[in-house]
């Protein structure tokens, strides 16, 4: 997990200097475009099925796993908790509403941009050492799908982006919904849930974490009779 948290943070350095110079939906193009090669070349490398050793399959736990899981999940959200009261946060905050304007008040966008991405690395990096730990056998380059990615932005958009707790909320209702469709509907889960997910952005365009405060702002309305 150690490796596989510090090599994404590393490359995510490297292909930051460049691909940073991209603005809009170039940046979204040319990162796809590198995890589609990195995919590629992972599946000509290493085309077959990659395991766990024998001696290790024979004592597997899964209770392992999962409280090793939700330690790197709770590290994860303390980790932006403690990013979020840095000052390294106003920064970000700045350059996500007005670049240029963050610029000339002398906040460095490449140098906040790295570090955001470093970070986002390091932990996606620590989630697929865990991952690989938690499957007894799978293809190496199926991590690498795109899928994986639109996973991520789905549950991010879900929950709230820019919030702390919002990618908390979107993952737990992405997985349970998915799941119970997948058992319930099997043919048509994934239509269901796209078009539920079109309804909840539409409806609820600060994500699943809006929802308390529109509660308590229909409460408050409710209770001076404005409703």
């Amino acid at each position: 997990m150690a490796v596989g948290g510090l090599a994404p943070a590393l490359l995510g350095l490297v292909i930051g200097l460049p691909t940073f110079r991209l603005r809009g939906a170039y940046f979204a193009i040319g990162t796809l475009a590198l995890a589609e090669a990195l995919r590629i070349t992972i599946g000509n490398l290493f085309p077959g099925i990659s395991s766990l050793p024998i001696e290790l399959i024979a004592s597997y736990e899964l209770s392992t796993r999962y409280y090793l899981a939700l330690a790197l999940a709770i590290a994860t959200v303390g980790a932006a908790y403690a990013l979020l009261r840095s000052r390294y946060s106003l920064g970000m905050l700045a350059i996500r509403e007005d670049e240029l304007a963050a610029e000339s008040t002398g906040v460095n966008p490449l140098h906040h941009k790295l570090l955001a991405l470093g970070m986002s690395s390091f932990f996606a990096g620590l989630a697929g050492g865990l991952f690989a730990f938690h499957q007894v056998g799978y293809y190496p380059s199926n991590p690498f799908g795109p899928v994986w990615t639109f996973d991520a932005v789905l549950v991010a958009y879900l929950g709230g982006v820019g919030t702390l707790m919002g990618p908390v909320l979107g993952a737990t209702f992405f997985i349970l919904v998915r799941e119970l469709l997948a058992v319930s509907l099997v043919q048509v889960h994934q239509i269901i849930f796209g078009a539920l997910f079109i309804v909840i952005v539409l409806a609820l365009p600060g994500g699943l974490v809006d929802v308390w405060s529109r509660i308590r702002h229909l409460m408050h309305r409710l209770g001076n009779g404005s409703v």
